[in-house]
């Protein structure tokens, strides 16, 4: 959300390098479901089919855990591309349509209604080689973006605008495929690196060649000229499964419906805690006894005032456990951020590309590690509630809630009459005027 509290759109873009393997997509997923990205583009995938992609989205990080949303998947091979895009079912959407891919597993296209704003999203990934990509880019892509939509196109392109998107030893690489080729397709569409608009005179890599010691920012979001008065915030985004950088991508819909907070829901995972379990045990049994029923306190009463107290505990808890875990995220990130800028101003020094290496390594282990617990908790979760009625149409509940918008206010005068002031949604995130 924008400061203004305005809708805001948040992509990633994420080169995985494969997702053959089973711990690499629960330490994906388990990340992707934390985090606030409403769509996410995935390029090579290395998946056989549509289905078998489906089945990773439906595994998603453990029992219990899937991926809450639709997701789209065009094949390569089960060593080579693949593409993906993912769409959280919290993002308030509409007119939802895939495009037919390429048949090569380099791109794929959805367009839906966004705020009102038809737009299209192209998952990119470029070929490796330099002699390939100039057709690629005029022959396959161009055709596939329309001229009558606003388009955010995120991927690997697999070559990089100028000397400030590579490692200095670097400098004259990278650059085949540019010229003539994904730039003519910038031109003709009027498309603008989001990135690089925020960030015009910085160096940085989302990739990184340890055999040549070298690095380039080949991963970014290529968006319609007239969606930069809405760019809110661009970032690359370390520590994801693979061997490339994410990149993220925030936009604020400007003039559109306002947002509130919306209702709080206990956090679960909390239940397989058992230093939470023990404080929660001791507060109720102290609460029941220092509140007794009474004449002037009835049950309805006190189950109320009950649940507020549980909830103000379980609030302040679920607080404190996340501020110990976002700080120790904060520090290896920045560990990452600090030597990822000293590999970029001096790429060659071993010293330097040691640890830069074991700067990103350390980050990531921390993931897989958060990963795993919670494909524990889930499970624990899972095996509770999972099969049970309840846990099933309450599911249904919460997605009816995301997805309710009120365009008018019945006035108070019995007139019957609409009056309408202001736009507001009654989602996930409540409402207000």
């Amino acid at each position: 959300m924008s400061p203004a509290g305005q809708p805001s759109l948040h992509l990633l873009t994420l080169n995985v390098n494969g997702l053959g393997s089973a711990a690499k997509r629960t330490a994906l997923f388990s990340i992707l479901l934390s985090g606030t990205w409403d769509i996410v583009v995935l390029q090579e995938t290395h998946h056989e089919n549509s289905a078998q992609g489906e089945r990773w989205a439906r595994e998603g990080a453990g029992p219990g855990k899937p991926w809450e949303g639709r997701t789209f998947w065009a094949e390569g091979t089960t060593a080579s591309r693949g593409v993906a895009i993912l769409v959280r079912d919290r993002f308030h959407l509409t007119d939802l349509v895939i495009a037919p891919s390429d048949g090569q597993g380099r791109l794929l296209r959805i367009d839906f209604t966004w705020e009102e704003r038809p737009l299209t999203v192209i998952s990119v990934y470029a070929p490796c080689l330099s002699g390939e990509r100039q057709t690629f880019f005029l022959a396959s892509l161009s055709p596939l973006i329309p001229e009558d939509r606003q388009v955010l196109l995120g991927g690997d392109f697999n070559c990089v605008a100028s000397d400030l998107d590579v490692t200095p030893n670097a400098r004259g690489r990278r650059r085949t495929g540019y010229a003539g080729g994904l730039q003519a397709v910038e031109e003709t569409f009027e498309l603008i690196d989001a990135w690089r608009e925020l960030h015009p005179a910085e160096v940085s890599i989302t990739h990184t060649c340890f055999s040549h010691s070298s690095g380039a920012r080949l991963d970014r979001w290529l968006t319609s000229s007239g969606f930069r008065v809405m760019l809110t915030d661009s970032s690359i985004v370390d520590g994801l499964p693979g061997d490339h950088q994410a990149v993220a991508l925030r936009m604020t819909a400007i003039d559109s419906a306002f947002s509130g907070p919306g209702p709080w829901t206990f956090p679960l995972p909390l239940l397989n805690d058992s230093t939470y379990s023990a404080e929660a045990g001791s507060l109720l049994r102290q609460f029941l006894i220092d509140h007794p029923i009474s004449p002037q306190y009835l049950h309805r009463q006190r189950w109320d005032a009950l649940k507020r107290e549980l909830r103000d505990h379980s609030t302040a808890y679920a607080h404190r456990v996340g501020f110990r875990r976002r700080a120790e995220l904060r520090r290896l990130e920045r560990q990452v951020q600090e030597a990822r800028k000293l590999f970029v101003l001096d790429p060659t020094g071993s010293a330097v590309l040691a640890g830069w290496q074991a700067a990103t390594q350390g980050l990531q282990r921390f993931h897989t590690l958060q990963a795993e617990r919670a494909a524990v908790r889930a499970g624990v979760m899972w095996q509770q509630y999972g099969e049970q009625s309840t846990f099933y149409f309450h599911h249904l509940s919460r997605q009816r809630k995301r997805a309710t918008t009120l365009t008018g206010v019945l006035d108070g005068h019995g007139s019957g009459g609409w009056r309408t002031f202001v736009r507001l949604r009654v989602g996930n995130r409540g409402a207000r005027c």
